[in-house]
């Protein structure tokens, strides 16, 4: 799997309501730029939260992987775990759909 710039991503608006855009970014690194040109500003914010909430989507997918993968046999624990994942998983959807 390829590297990426670890989160928390940060959304920033930028430029006036014409022009407006939307930054990606960890500190002072844009990590990508979300513009209105075929879209309004509605759109344009969703999606840039969706971008900005990648990093946790990612993670919650890969807890899942390794969940899946460990998985001991023992309900109660078994259902603990997944019930954390859940709230992990409902957290970033959450997030994206701000």
């Amino acid at each position: 799997m390829s590297k990426h710039t670890k989160g928390p991503w940060k959304i920033t608006e930028v430029g006036f309501p014409k022009d407006r855009e939307f930054w990606i970014n960890v500190n002072q690194n844009i990590i990508a730029r979300v513009t209105r040109v075929l879209t309004d500003d509605d759109e344009a914010l969703a999606n840039a939260r969706l971008i900005a909430v990648a990093p946790e989507l990612l993670d919650t997918l890969q807890n899942i992987k390794n969940w899946a993968n460990s998985c001991n046999g023992e309900p109660e624990a078994d259902e603990i775990a997944l019930r954390t994942i859940a709230r992990e998983a409902a957290n970033a959807i959450a997030k994206a759909g701000e």
